[in-house]
This record gives structure tokens, C-alpha cells and sequence, in this order.
């Protein structure tokens, strides 16, 4: 059965200049048993950054550091979570940034991802056009099979993401995904954001 939470990181992306300090951090932190009960993953990118990554699965273990391609990490919308999911999560980073205070170590703002295997896939934040509270206002988490233009062909990542493609028309559906921050761009990434962008606005 798929866990879209297993997907799912509450993310610190690390400027290349302070992967050394965060990573020996952690690792001072896990030998002298402080990481105890706060999982985490790491991730280097090839854009030089460091993902902190505070999974949202129950069970977890830390792992890393590990090589990720940066088209694997996409921003999704936390309006897509549950309160409680959310909320356990921010709790979790503030364990981690009492940690890093200790050693006079600032981190940046926590996003959250969807961590696919592969690079290439788009992962859209999907929620109704009308924010009219007589319309269903829940945001639900997508992988794009196509785009057709006029619509998305996807499969909900909140249900088994197999079967048939639901179609989602662009006039009814809008994406509210937060921006790619600038420590996951790459110029291969950078280009087909652009291509996706005009396609929008044309509305092909």
C-alpha cells in the first residue's frame, strides 16, 4: 500500500559554505546521544547544498549523508498535510534548531517536499479554483502523467497512485505549490519551469 507520508520531508536546505558545520553537528549530535528519537536524512545536491530532512513517517532511521539529484525534491503545499501531521513536524525542527543554537549555528526556513526516486517527475499542489467557501477548499498532492493543455493528466498521491489518470481542467484547478527555492534550482530545472510557466499563461 503507498505511504504518502514515507514521501514526504520537512526540509532545511544548507548553503554549500555551512554543509561541513550542519553535518558535523548532527554527527556530534548522534554520538553523544542527543539525536535520540529526532530521525533525520541528509542529502548533498549538485547544486552544492545540504538537505536536513525531518521525515514525516512514523518510522524512520536517520540516513546520510546521500547523493540526491535536486529534480527529485519537489515543493508541495503543507495545506496538504493534516494539523496534527504539521504540527509534529514544526516540533521535530525545533528540537533540531535548539541543537544548532547550541552551537551558534542558524538554519534556514523549513519547506516541506515530496522526495521522488527518480528526477523528472512533476508533483503539482492541487486545490479549486473558486476559494468560494461553498467549494471543497483541501489541497491534494499529484504526479502529472500529462499535460494535455487544457488539463492535467494525474494520479492522486493521497490514494494508490496507480489505475487510470483522473483529469484535472486547468479553469477548475489551480496549483498552490510554494516556489522552487533557489538551492534546488539547476539550469536543466530552471528551463522546463520556464517551458511549464508559458504553457500556463497561454493556457495550452
Amino acid at each position: 500500500m503507498f505511504n504518502l507520508l514515507a514521501q514526504l520531508y520537512w526540509c532545511m536546505l544548507v548553503a554549500p559554505e555551512y554543509r561541513e558545520q550542519v553535518t558535523d553537528l548532527l554527527i556530534g549530535a548522534g554520538t553523544l546521544g542527543l539525536a535520540e528519537g529526532r530521525p533525520y536524512r541528509l542529502w548533498t545536491l549538485e547544486t552544492g547544498a545540504l538537505g536536513l530532512a525531518l521525515p514525516l513517517a512514523v518510522s524512520a532511521s536517520m540516513h546520510g549523508p546521500e547523493e540526491r539529484a535536486s529534480g527529485c525534491f519537489h515543493p508541495v503545499s503543507p495545506a496538504a498535510l493534516e494539523p496534527s501531521v504539521l504540527m509534529a513536524a514544526q516540533g521535530h525542527e525545533a528540537s533540531v534548531r535548539q541543537l544548532a543554537r547550541r552551537r551558534g549555528i542558524m538554519l534556514p526556513e523549513a519547506i516541506l517536499l515530496y522526495v521522488s526516486e527518480q528526477p523528472g517527475e512533476m508533483v503539482l499542489s492541487l486545490k479549486c479554483e473558486d476559494d468560494g467557501p461553498a467549494w471543497d477548499q483541501r489541497v491534494w498532492l499529484v504526479r502529472v502523467v500529462e499535460d494535455e493543455g487544457w488539463a492535467w493528466q494525474v494520479h492522486h498521491l493521497h490514494h494508490n497512485p496507480s489505475g487510470e489518470p483522473a483529469t484535472c481542467p486547468k479553469f477548475a484547478w489551480k496549483d498552490v505549490a510554494p516556489p522552487v527555492p533557489a538551492l534546488l534550482q539547476t539550469k536543466s530545472r530552471a528551463k522546463a519551469s520556464h517551458i511549464i510557466a508559458v504553457r500556463l499563461e497561454d493556457g495550452r
